[in-house]
């Protein structure tokens, strides 16, 4: 009987920290597989990452519940495959003093037949039983597999080029000094276009720059300011006032006589309009407008746009920007935060990112346009921004992790001196890990219940236990499973 946690968005994944040559162990217990006595096993055993086959004469391969094994008899044979990579090591138990009695029983690498233990580097092993009387009683077989293959490309990720695009996507107007020419008094008002720079900004009604406070006062009702066309699209504008300034004076963002966000009430202190979607195209004329019998009074406008951020076909990318963004509502892209401990690392939602800090992403392949926001609260985080520089994989007692793609294999791989480009991040612990293949989790939604599933069978779905690691047969405990927790009673 299986008890079944549900966790809408805990997923175990293909990710998982490695050292440079990613080595992972699974075990096949032949007791554990509900196998019929005196039955022959033809077919391969599957340990997740390896099989096991049995072949011979028409008594090798069969399962005996007497010493509860494999038997394997004269001239018979065990063959161990890696589905990828190499078999480094590989740990046998039999029934008592059923097992070789010489160490020249394998194809290939070292047998010790007094720990039972093969050690090599081999795709495959053959263990070969001599002819003559008796027999091998295998009871379980532990493989352990290093992924093969190169280390990862300097300063690459899976996926498109990490910079985002030089657009720009953020502009300041700064009404504390004058260099737009505005009028210095009422008495010298006068309604029309003012530049600095760039940008050429229109006022309507009264408006003229406050010498002494340093400011631009606009008013009354009816008065507006217009701001000048963006080259991309907008998400927010965010309006600046003086602690002197009313607190009663009513503004808002518009696009020709239609309200595009929420009104404010007061300008003591900042004003942020979020544009309705429909209203944020790249050239939209917005025009701030007091709707109120006061004045408002404006140090600065900012305006902000959207980054563009890119996922590669693998699905993964890190990602650390010189912006805040909010990656609250951008479909089908999500961020996440990292704490690593010991043989874990836990993922959880980061929605607003402090400019600078690390995020995994995970979405489908494409370009993604991440809002910019003005701030984003501090967060606790395991990502380290890149500097264009290489990582070591420890320094002074700490210890770095990049990204990558190696054999198809998406993970987290030792940095090993890489270079970690500037908007990409890279994993870092104080704590050594402890197992070469780490169980990662995403965590952003809560238990949300208990399902019984009444079963007498195992499923065929894939078990992995909590440090990451295929489990062929699993007994009573925890598992990962299709990305929820899985208890096994």
């Amino acid at each position: 009987m299986f008890k079944q946690l549900h966790f809408k968005a805990m997923l175990l994944l293909g990710l998982m920290l490695a050292g440079v040559s990613s080595a992972w162990a699974g075990t096949i217990t032949f007791s554990d597989l509900n196998l019929e006595n005196g039955v022959q096993y033809t077919s391969p055993f599957d340990g997740g990452d390896f099989t096991v086959t049995f072949a011979g004469g028409s008594n090798d391969g069969k399962y005996y519940t007497t010493g509860t094994g494999i038997r394997v008899y004269g001239g018979g044979s065990m063959t161990i495959t890696a589905k990828s990579g190499n078999i480094t090591n590989i740990v046998l138990t039999y029934d008592s003093s059923y097992k070789p009695t010489s160490n020249d029983v394998v194809s290939t690498g070292t047998y010790n037949n007094t720990s039972s233990t093969w050690t090599g580097s081999a795709s495959s092993v053959v263990f070969t039983r001599p002819s003559g009387s008796g027999h091998w009683r295998v009871q379980s077989i532990e493989v352990t597999v290093t992924a093969g293959g190169s280390d990862p490309t300097p300063g690459d990720e899976p996926g498109d080029d990490p910079t985002p695009s030089e657009t720009e996507a953020t502009v300041t107007l700064d009404f504390t000094q004058n260099g737009w020419d505005l009028p210095t008094s009422s008495t010298s008002i006068s309604n029309g276009e003012y530049t600095d720079g760039d940008y050429t900004v229109t006022i309507n009604g009264t408006g003229y720059f406050q010498n002494k406070d340093k400011y631009l006062l606009l008013g009354k009702s009816g008065a507006t300011l217009t701001l000048p066309a963006f080259s991309f699209n907008v998400n927010k504008i965010v309006v600046s006032g003086r602690s002197g300034a009313s607190g009663s004076v009513v503004q808002n963002i518009y696009v020709g006589e239609e309200a595009v966000s929420t009104e404010t009430a007061g300008a003591t202190g900042t004003n942020e309009y979020a544009i309705a979607k429909a209203n944020q195209e790249a050239g939209t004329i917005y025009v701030l407008k007091v709707s109120s019998s006061h004045n408002t009074q404006i140090t600065k406008i900012e305006i902000y746009g959207y980054e563009n951020v890119a996922v590669g076909e693998a699905g993964y990318a890190t990602y650390a920007s010189d912006n805040n963004l909010d990656y609250t509502s951008v479909t089908g892209l999500k961020a996440y935060k990292a704490a690593v401990s010991e043989n874990t690392v836990s993922f959880s939602a980061a929605t607003e990112v402090p400019a600078a800090e690390g995020v995994l992403l995970k979405g489908d392949e494409g370009t993604y346009q991440v809002p910019i926001i003005p701030s984003a609260a501090a967060i606790t985080n395991d990502f380290v921004r890149g500097t264009g520089a290489a990582v070591a994989s420890e320094v002074d007692g700490t210890y770095n992790f990049i990204l990558n793609k190696v054999n198809d294999m998406v993970a987290f791989y030792a940095a090993n001196g890489k270079v970690v480009a500037k908007n990409r991040a890279y994993l870092q612990t104080t704590t050594a890990p402890a197992a070469a293949r780490l169980a990662i989790v995403f965590d952003d939604e809560a238990t949300t219940g208990v399902t019984e599933i009444v079963n007498s069978k195992l499923s065929n779905s894939k078990y992995f236990d909590l440090q990451g690691r295929r489990v062929a047969q699993p007994t009573k405990g925890l598992y990962i499973v299709n990305g929820k927790k899985v208890i096994i009673k």
